[in-house]
Protein backbone atom coordinates (compact mmCIF):
# COMPACT_ATOMS: atom_id res chain seq x y z
CA UNK A 1 0.00 0.00 0.00
CA UNK A 2 0.72 3.64 -0.18
CA UNK A 3 0.79 4.28 3.72
CA UNK A 4 3.09 2.57 6.16
CA UNK A 5 0.57 0.87 7.96
CA UNK A 6 0.74 -2.34 9.85
CA UNK A 7 -2.71 -3.43 8.23
CA UNK A 8 -1.27 -4.86 5.47
CA UNK A 9 2.23 -5.52 6.74
CA UNK A 10 2.29 -9.40 7.14
CA UNK A 11 5.27 -11.50 8.10
CA UNK A 12 3.71 -14.94 7.70
CA UNK A 13 5.20 -15.91 4.19
CA UNK A 14 8.78 -14.14 5.08
CA UNK A 15 8.76 -16.09 8.07
CA UNK A 16 7.96 -19.21 6.45
CA UNK A 17 10.58 -18.54 3.73
CA UNK A 18 13.56 -18.05 6.33
CA UNK A 19 12.46 -21.09 8.36
CA UNK A 20 13.09 -22.99 4.32
CA UNK A 21 16.49 -20.86 3.48
CA UNK A 22 17.69 -19.42 6.11
CA UNK A 23 18.48 -16.90 4.03
CA UNK A 24 20.22 -13.93 5.95
CA UNK A 25 18.90 -10.83 4.18
CA UNK A 26 15.26 -12.18 4.74
CA UNK A 27 16.15 -12.15 8.64
CA UNK A 28 17.25 -8.50 8.08
CA UNK A 29 13.59 -8.12 6.54
CA UNK A 30 11.85 -9.48 9.27
CA UNK A 31 14.02 -7.75 12.13
CA UNK A 32 13.42 -4.40 9.91
CA UNK A 33 9.82 -4.85 10.45
CA UNK A 34 9.53 -6.21 14.12
CA UNK A 35 11.57 -3.12 14.59
CA UNK A 36 8.22 -1.10 12.60
CA UNK A 37 5.86 -3.46 14.46
CA UNK A 38 7.25 -1.98 17.92
CA UNK A 39 6.26 1.58 17.03
CA UNK A 40 2.85 0.92 17.09
CA UNK A 41 0.84 3.35 19.43
CA UNK A 42 -2.35 4.00 20.57
CA UNK A 43 -4.49 6.25 22.44
CA UNK A 44 -7.54 6.05 24.70
CA UNK A 45 -8.87 9.18 23.30
CA UNK A 46 -12.72 8.67 22.43
CA UNK A 47 -12.09 10.52 19.04
CA UNK A 48 -10.08 8.21 17.97
CA UNK A 49 -9.97 4.34 17.48
CA UNK A 50 -7.85 0.93 16.86
CA UNK A 51 -8.22 -0.47 13.16
CA UNK A 52 -8.75 -4.32 14.17
CA UNK A 53 -6.64 -5.75 11.05
CA UNK A 54 -3.53 -3.18 12.25
CA UNK A 55 -3.30 -4.39 16.04
CA UNK A 56 -3.90 -8.08 14.81
CA UNK A 57 -0.93 -7.78 12.30
CA UNK A 58 1.11 -6.41 15.04
CA UNK A 59 0.94 -9.07 17.51
CA UNK A 60 1.40 -11.75 15.39
CA UNK A 61 3.60 -9.66 13.74
CA UNK A 62 5.60 -9.07 17.34
CA UNK A 63 4.82 -13.38 18.11
CA UNK A 64 7.10 -13.71 15.18
CA UNK A 65 10.03 -12.02 15.02
CA UNK A 66 10.14 -13.28 18.70
CA UNK A 67 9.88 -16.79 17.55
CA UNK A 68 12.99 -15.98 14.84
CA UNK A 69 15.24 -13.87 16.91
CA UNK A 70 14.22 -15.15 20.68
CA UNK A 71 14.78 -11.48 21.83
CA UNK A 72 12.45 -10.81 24.77
CA UNK A 73 11.63 -6.89 23.47
CA UNK A 74 9.10 -8.35 21.17
CA UNK A 75 7.40 -10.54 23.46
CA UNK A 76 7.12 -7.92 26.15
CA UNK A 77 5.62 -5.96 23.37
CA UNK A 78 3.28 -8.39 22.14
CA UNK A 79 2.05 -9.00 25.89
CA UNK A 80 1.22 -5.56 26.31
CA UNK A 81 -0.72 -5.26 22.67
CA UNK A 82 -2.77 -8.46 24.11
CA UNK A 83 -4.37 -6.54 27.07
CA UNK A 84 -5.58 -3.93 24.41
CA UNK A 85 -6.95 -6.47 22.41
CA UNK A 86 -8.62 -8.18 25.37
CA UNK A 87 -9.72 -4.95 26.56
CA UNK A 88 -11.48 -4.14 22.96
CA UNK A 89 -13.36 -7.38 23.08
CA UNK A 90 -17.14 -6.99 23.52
CA UNK A 91 -18.99 -8.94 25.85
CA UNK A 92 -20.33 -10.95 22.87
CA UNK A 93 -16.74 -12.35 22.24
CA UNK A 94 -16.42 -9.99 19.24
CA UNK A 95 -15.05 -7.03 18.17
CA UNK A 96 -15.75 -3.75 15.83
CA UNK A 97 -13.79 -3.15 12.78
CA UNK A 98 -12.95 -0.38 14.58
CA UNK A 99 -12.85 0.06 18.19
CA UNK A 100 -11.97 1.97 21.30
CA UNK A 101 -10.83 0.33 24.88
CA UNK A 102 -12.22 3.61 26.54
CA UNK A 103 -15.62 3.65 26.24
CA UNK A 104 -18.51 1.52 27.16
CA UNK A 105 -19.94 0.03 23.79
CA UNK A 106 -16.48 -0.12 22.29
CA UNK A 107 -16.86 1.90 19.68
CA UNK A 108 -15.10 5.48 19.12
CA UNK A 109 -16.81 8.83 18.66
CA UNK A 110 -15.69 8.84 15.09
CA UNK A 111 -18.58 6.34 13.10
CA UNK A 112 -17.04 4.41 10.78
CA UNK A 113 -17.60 5.15 7.29
CA UNK A 114 -17.15 3.21 4.62
CA UNK A 115 -14.41 0.60 3.99
CA UNK A 116 -11.66 3.64 4.85
CA UNK A 117 -7.86 3.41 4.70
CA UNK A 118 -5.69 3.66 7.81
CA UNK A 119 -4.87 6.96 6.69
CA UNK A 120 -7.89 8.44 5.60
CA UNK A 121 -9.67 7.56 8.46
CA UNK A 122 -6.99 9.12 10.63
CA UNK A 123 -7.55 12.44 9.10
CA UNK A 124 -11.34 12.42 9.39
CA UNK A 125 -10.68 11.75 13.55
CA UNK A 126 -8.56 14.49 12.89
CA UNK A 127 -10.77 16.92 11.91
CA UNK A 128 -10.89 16.66 8.04
CA UNK A 129 -13.83 16.46 6.09
CA UNK A 130 -14.82 12.75 4.60
CA UNK A 131 -14.75 12.40 1.00
CA UNK A 132 -16.95 13.57 -1.25
CA UNK A 133 -19.41 11.83 -3.42
CA UNK A 134 -17.50 12.93 -6.67
CA UNK A 135 -14.29 11.55 -4.12
CA UNK A 136 -15.50 8.62 -3.65
CA UNK A 137 -16.83 8.16 -7.34
CA UNK A 138 -13.47 8.96 -8.69
CA UNK A 139 -11.86 6.43 -6.37
CA UNK A 140 -14.35 3.57 -6.38
CA UNK A 141 -16.07 4.17 -9.55
CA UNK A 142 -19.51 5.00 -10.64
CA UNK A 143 -21.41 1.64 -9.57
CA UNK A 144 -20.40 1.05 -6.44
CA UNK A 145 -22.45 2.46 -3.35
CA UNK A 146 -21.60 5.30 -1.05
CA UNK A 147 -21.32 4.40 2.62
CA UNK A 148 -21.54 7.24 4.34
CA UNK A 149 -21.89 4.96 7.92
CA UNK A 150 -21.37 1.14 8.06
CA UNK A 151 -24.32 -0.64 9.75
CA UNK A 152 -23.61 -1.85 12.84
CA UNK A 153 -24.58 -4.95 11.47
CA UNK A 154 -21.31 -4.83 9.65
CA UNK A 155 -18.52 -4.14 12.27
CA UNK A 156 -18.19 -7.35 13.57
CA UNK A 157 -16.51 -10.19 11.55
CA UNK A 158 -14.05 -11.05 8.83
CA UNK A 159 -11.03 -8.88 10.31
CA UNK A 160 -11.24 -10.65 13.39
CA UNK A 161 -9.19 -13.58 11.62
CA UNK A 162 -6.47 -11.76 10.86
CA UNK A 163 -6.70 -11.23 15.04
CA UNK A 164 -7.38 -14.89 15.85
CA UNK A 165 -4.19 -16.00 14.20
CA UNK A 166 -1.83 -14.36 16.76
CA UNK A 167 -3.54 -15.28 19.88
CA UNK A 168 -3.01 -18.69 19.15
CA UNK A 169 0.26 -18.12 18.31
CA UNK A 170 0.77 -16.31 21.65
CA UNK A 171 -1.04 -19.38 23.55
CA UNK A 172 0.67 -21.83 21.85
CA UNK A 173 3.91 -20.09 23.12
CA UNK A 174 2.71 -19.50 26.53
CA UNK A 175 -0.31 -21.64 27.53
CA UNK A 176 -2.05 -18.79 29.29
CA UNK A 177 -5.53 -19.72 30.69
CA UNK A 178 -6.72 -15.72 30.37
CA UNK A 179 -5.80 -16.02 26.24
CA UNK A 180 -7.32 -19.01 25.88
CA UNK A 181 -10.68 -17.55 27.20
CA UNK A 182 -10.27 -14.39 25.19
CA UNK A 183 -9.45 -17.02 21.88
CA UNK A 184 -12.55 -19.20 23.18
CA UNK A 185 -15.02 -16.56 23.28
CA UNK A 186 -14.55 -15.17 20.00
CA UNK A 187 -14.83 -18.41 18.40
CA UNK A 188 -17.48 -18.79 19.95
CA UNK A 189 -19.32 -15.46 18.69
CA UNK A 190 -18.53 -17.17 15.52
CA UNK A 191 -20.60 -20.40 16.30
CA UNK A 192 -23.43 -18.19 17.18
CA UNK A 193 -24.76 -19.09 13.17
CA UNK A 194 -21.92 -16.11 11.97
CA UNK A 195 -20.01 -18.69 10.07
CA UNK A 196 -22.33 -19.01 7.12
CA UNK A 197 -21.72 -15.51 6.78
CA UNK A 198 -18.04 -15.20 8.10
CA UNK A 199 -16.21 -18.81 7.46
CA UNK A 200 -14.00 -16.13 4.78
CA UNK A 201 -12.53 -18.39 2.71
CA UNK A 202 -12.36 -21.39 5.14
CA UNK A 203 -9.94 -19.69 6.89
CA UNK A 204 -12.21 -20.10 10.19
CA UNK A 205 -11.59 -23.92 10.24
CA UNK A 206 -8.29 -23.30 11.62
CA UNK A 207 -10.01 -21.42 14.58
CA UNK A 208 -12.61 -24.04 15.10
CA UNK A 209 -9.71 -26.96 15.28
CA UNK A 210 -8.00 -24.85 17.57
CA UNK A 211 -11.12 -24.14 19.87
CA UNK A 212 -11.79 -27.73 19.92
CA UNK A 213 -8.30 -28.62 20.83
CA UNK A 214 -8.61 -26.25 23.65
CA UNK A 215 -11.88 -27.38 25.14
CA UNK A 216 -12.60 -31.21 22.93
CA UNK A 217 -16.32 -29.60 22.47
CA UNK A 218 -17.23 -31.81 19.36
CA UNK A 219 -19.36 -28.73 18.52
CA UNK A 220 -16.40 -26.79 16.88
CA UNK A 221 -15.85 -29.64 14.49
CA UNK A 222 -19.26 -30.18 13.97
CA UNK A 223 -19.60 -26.66 12.52
CA UNK A 224 -16.10 -27.07 10.25
CA UNK A 225 -17.53 -29.90 8.61
CA UNK A 226 -20.47 -27.44 7.53
CA UNK A 227 -18.31 -25.04 6.80
CA UNK A 228 -16.11 -27.37 4.53
CA UNK A 229 -19.27 -28.16 2.55
CA UNK A 230 -20.04 -24.38 1.65
CA UNK A 231 -16.58 -24.05 0.05
CA UNK A 232 -16.81 -27.34 -1.64
CA UNK A 233 -20.37 -26.15 -2.79
CA UNK A 234 -18.25 -23.03 -4.15
CA UNK A 235 -15.29 -24.40 -5.67
CA UNK A 236 -15.25 -25.03 -9.85
CA UNK A 237 -15.33 -28.26 -10.99
CA UNK A 238 -15.54 -28.31 -15.19
CA UNK A 239 -12.88 -29.13 -17.07
CA UNK A 240 -11.79 -25.71 -18.23
CA UNK A 241 -8.66 -25.31 -16.85
CA UNK A 242 -8.35 -21.56 -16.51
CA UNK A 243 -11.11 -22.18 -13.66
CA UNK A 244 -10.94 -25.52 -12.05
CA UNK A 245 -10.05 -25.58 -8.40
CA UNK A 246 -11.10 -22.15 -8.00
CA UNK A 247 -13.42 -21.13 -4.85
CA UNK A 248 -15.48 -18.57 -5.68
CA UNK A 249 -13.22 -17.56 -8.70
CA UNK A 250 -10.90 -15.97 -6.13
CA UNK A 251 -6.74 -16.23 -5.62
CA UNK A 252 -7.64 -14.79 -2.32
CA UNK A 253 -10.21 -17.52 -1.04
CA UNK A 254 -7.41 -20.47 -1.85
CA UNK A 255 -5.48 -19.05 -0.22
CA UNK A 256 -7.28 -18.39 3.05
CA UNK A 257 -7.99 -22.09 2.56
CA UNK A 258 -4.91 -23.69 2.59
CA UNK A 259 -4.70 -21.27 5.73
CA UNK A 260 -7.10 -23.15 7.45
CA UNK A 261 -8.28 -26.08 6.44
CA UNK A 262 -5.21 -28.23 6.68
CA UNK A 263 -5.37 -27.77 10.19
CA UNK A 264 -8.84 -28.46 10.13
CA UNK A 265 -8.35 -31.80 8.72
CA UNK A 266 -5.22 -33.31 11.12
CA UNK A 267 -8.57 -32.28 13.70
CA UNK A 268 -11.20 -34.41 12.12
CA UNK A 269 -8.32 -36.90 11.72
CA UNK A 270 -7.79 -36.71 15.78
CA UNK A 271 -11.06 -36.27 16.32
CA UNK A 272 -11.79 -39.97 14.49
CA UNK A 273 -14.45 -38.15 12.28
CA UNK A 274 -15.12 -38.18 8.59
CA UNK A 275 -14.72 -35.18 6.42
CA UNK A 276 -17.33 -34.07 4.42
CA UNK A 277 -17.79 -35.43 0.25
CA UNK A 278 -18.23 -33.67 -2.25
CA UNK A 279 -21.70 -32.40 -3.29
Amino acid sequence: SDEPCASHTFLDNWIDYYYLTGDLRTLEVIREAGQFFLRYRWTEDPRFSFSLRSIGNVLRGLLYVYQVTGEEVYRKRADEVFEVIARGQCEDGSWLKRFQVSTSDRRPAQLPYGMATEGTTLAVELGAPPFTDEEHRSLSGTDTPIYREVPFGELKGYQTHYLLIGIELLHRMTGRADVAEVYRRAVDWFMEAHHTRHHYGGILCRHLAYAWRLTGARAYLDTGIDVLRQLMAMQDTSDDPRRRGAILMSPMYVSLAYFGVPFFRRALREADMDEPTAP
